[in-house]
């Protein structure tokens, strides 16, 4: 590599990147089905408490799955969100491309929630649809989705899925150092060569100029060939 303009001595830039791309999460739960959740005698499970979840490696996971008795033929589950990778989120774009914009308050601190029981008479935190689907507001990197899951007629181990989509903005920053190597002024050419090279190079002159390769593998300056000034 080579730097096209004129340094007096070393000097450092600060470089950054910042990448966005979609993303992905996918999770499954699983929850307890009885045809009457008012007997207390024994079932195939219990519809109360924590859960066991399984959620795919990734920036934004669901962490845990909790039950309770809603009525009946009813139960409630509470999926918690939590972000546990590095970043900034934001809401899917409906065109499908990525896009972070940071600032954009309706987007940023955002995902896409799509809650699938695989069992009619499911909804969610105020989205419906089958399956339910809807956006959910990230608040200090958490967010919570309850769900209602009417008209079990069944005694049965039941498994919900949870897809989690979004935008994932990333940064990296470093510095770079930029060497002043005295004797290369002027060089017009850039990038690694071989030792003993000879290259044409530019020059203001009204004469054709040519380049050498230098033992550390940089163009040196222009020299004038013929030398005719």
């Amino acid at each position: 590599l080579a730097y096209l303009k004129q340094l007096e001595g070393n000097t450092e830039f600060p470089i950054q990147a910042d990448v966005c791309y979609k993303y992905t999460t996918k999770a499954v739960g699983d929850f307890c089905m009885r045809a009457d959740l008012t007997r207390t005698q024994g079932g195939v499970c219990q519809a109360k408490g924590a859960k066991p979840v399984f959620s795919s490696g990734s920036p934004v996971q669901v962490t845990s799955v909790d039950e309770s008795i809603g009525g009946r033929a009813k139960v409630i589950l509470k999926f918690k969100i939590k972000t546990v990778g590095s970043g900034s989120f934001f809401k899917p774009d409906t065109t499908g491309a990525p896009n972070c914009v940071r600032g954009d308050f309706s987007k940023e601190n955002f995902v896409k929630v799509t809650v699938n029981s695989g069992v009619a008479g499911l909804t969610c935190s105020g989205f419906s649809g089958a399956p339910p689907s809807g956006d959910v507001r990230l608040t200090n990197g958490e967010g919570t989705v309850t769900c209602i899951q009417d008209g079990i007629n069944v005694d049965a181990v039941q498994k919900a899925t949870v897809t989690i989509e979004y935008n994932h903005l990333i940064s990296a920053s470093t510095r770079l150092l930029v060497k002043h190597l005295p004797g290369f002024e002027g060089t017009t050419l850039s990038g690694a060569c071989t030792a003993g090279q000879t290259n044409s190079c530019l020059t203001s002159q009204d004469c054709p100029g040519t380049q050498t390769c230098g033992t550390n593998l940089q163009w040196g300056g222009c020299v004038d060939v013929p030398n005719d000034n």
